[in-house]
């Protein structure tokens, strides 16, 4: 039986392949040729994904981004959740915006 928040959801999750990673850049920093964080990816879906990072580094709700998803091309995203797992650790969500 799915639980409120998972009937709240618009589109199916899925599971990644394992040990599929999200490159995570900050729109705002869009002049640096570098990578912001990295994140696990833990679920996809069509219309965005969920990953782990470490907390530093790692953007905040609302902050515009562009995200590779494993083996998928660049694509913008808008982070809409960010859930602390511990001192060093969060869950992130994103939306993919195009």
């Amino acid at each position: 039986m799915a639980n409120d928040y998972e009937k709240q959801r618009k589109s199916i999750r899925f599971q990644p392949d394992a040990n599929t990673l999200a490159y995570i850049k900050r729109l705002k920093n869009k002049d640096s040729d570098s990578i912001d964080c990295v994140g696990l990816v833990s679920n996809e879906a069509g219309k965005g994904f969920g990953c782990v990072s470490l907390f530093e580094n790692s953007p905040s709700e609302g902050e515009e981004c562009m995200v590779k998803v494993g083996e998928l091309a660049a694509i913008a995203a808008k982070v809409v959740f960010v859930k602390k797992i511990d001192d060093d650790a969060v869950k992130l969500g994103f939306e993919y915006l195009e």
